[in-house]
């Protein structure tokens, strides 16, 4: 075996020299050794993904399959060009962040966070970009992002069973994200990518991972998850085809009413002996019908923008630094404020190049996934100041945006071979 092994690698390594777009496979050794290496690699990036966005680290080895992949597969530099227009306005960013810690307001804290997170999160992005090139099967991929979505309901629902597992408050679920905002934002996340937006169509499976992710918002009783589940839910209508769109109101409601038949007649004393739900707080009466508090302008998100506009009076163009946000007592909800306040209209108008170049590239695509995604993230940037820190949200958009990318291309080499 390794010495099959051994001869597959040289053969490899001496038509490494080959110019790749003339690349060929000869023999049969050489075809299995390929799908060999492939199916190893596959198996390796989406088990390396899921842990990416569960919060653990593997760069240097994903950078190396790259590498060798490009022996294998063609058309990686094409790709990585069509991807300019998202790649450079994150650099833009990311050189940005660095100018702006020679401010006078930088805040620099013990780990050089500010200074680093940037450039880390410009990694992690073009690391999305690099896996997205590779030609990975859309059926390991949506098996990957399913695991990642049911590895985070798991959490959250164990917190719904024994409060505090996972979260840092007793009173609301989170799971492996720790903080209840972050976990909901990130299951809508994972629940978009999952739906299977090209069939046009309402299904059961979209039915089930809906369910089951609009279940697991409700315990995180997040008020900015409600609305992100929400404008998915109106995203996915929109894209159905116009006879589906008047039969998901009547499919939906009865999936409803016949699922919370068994929730009120199978589980009602279960449920009601939840310990999660035996906490007295606001955010429980909200989510039981009493919303009368939910939205004032008495909140301490809303308040605490008297303290930032300010600032951005002070120092409009050039912001008042790097890290300046970690300075402040509170940070201010909202990422378009702080991107301002922090490297000025540059950076604000740098991030907004982001969105929008991500929002056109997947529209050209026809990657209506990608487009509710986007959407989905701009709505939620006025929520969260630390959105760029999220690695689900760097990843699963550059992934997405660049697969989209890679299929195109593939589609045309393939139209073009068969006209030849």
């Amino acid at each position: 075996m390794m010495e099959i092994f051994y001869i597959g690698v040289k053969q490899m390594a001496d038509k490494a020299i080959v110019p790749l777009q003339a690349y060929t496979v000869d023999t049969d050794l050489e075809k299995n050794f390929v799908k060999v290496f492939l199916l190893l690699r596959d198996m390796f990036v989406l088990s390396t993904l899921l842990f990416f966005a569960l919060r653990l680290d593997s760069y240097l080895l994903i950078w190396t399959l790259s590498a060798i992949s490009t022996m294998f597969e063609r058309g990686y530099s094409l790709v990585f060009t069509r991807a300019m227009p998202i790649i450079l306005p994150f650099i833009a960013i990311m050189g940005v962040s660095w100018v702006g810690i020679f401010l006078e307001g930088a805040y620099l804290d013990d780990n050089y966070k500010s200074v680093l997170m940037p450039t880390l999160d410009f990694g992690i992005f073009l690391t999305g970009i690099i896996i997205g090139a590779m030609r990975i099967s859309k059926r390991k991929w949506s098996l990957a992002l399913a695991l990642g979505l049911c590895c985070i309901l798991g959490t959250v629902f164990i917190d719904v069973i024994n409060p505090g597992t996972f979260s840092r408050l007793d009173y609301r679920a989170s799971g492996l994200y720790e903080q209840p905002n972050i976990a909901a934002f990130t299951m809508v996340l994972f629940l978009t990518a999952i739906l299977r937006w090209e069939k046009k169509s309402l299904n059961l499976t979209d039915m089930i991972f809906a369910t089951a992710c609009g279940i697991g918002v409700f315990f995180t009783f997040s008020r900015g998850g409600v609305v992100e589940f929400l404008l998915i839910a109106c995203l996915y209508w929109y894209n159905l085809r116009n006879k589906e769109r008047s039969y998901f109101i009547i499919k939906g409601l009865v999936f409803l009413i016949f699922l919370g038949g068994i929730i009120v007649f199978l589980m009602p004393d279960y449920i009601s002996r939840l310990e999660i739900l035996q906490f007295k707080s606001t955010r429980l009466d909200w989510f039981t019908g009493d919303v009368g508090g939910a939205v004032s302008i008495s909140d301490s998100r809303v308040k605490i923008l008297d303290e930032y506009l300010p600032l951005i009076a002070a120092s409009p163009v050039l912001g008042n630094g790097s890290g300046y946000i970690n300075s402040m007592w509170l940070g201010p909800h909202n990422i378009y404020i702080a991107m301002w306040v922090e490297n000025g209209i540059v950076g604000l108008l740098s991030y907004i190049w982001l969105l929008v170049a991500l929002l056109v590239v997947n529209k050209r695509m026809n990657n209506y996934c990608g487009v509710a995604m986007i959407i989905l993230i701009m709505a939620y940037g006025f929520l969260t100041h630390n959105l760029l820190d999220e690695r689900p949200f760097l990843l699963l958009t550059s992934i997405l945006t660049t697969r989209a990318i890679s299929a195109e291309i593939m589609g045309a080499e393939k139209n073009e071979t068969e006209r030849g």
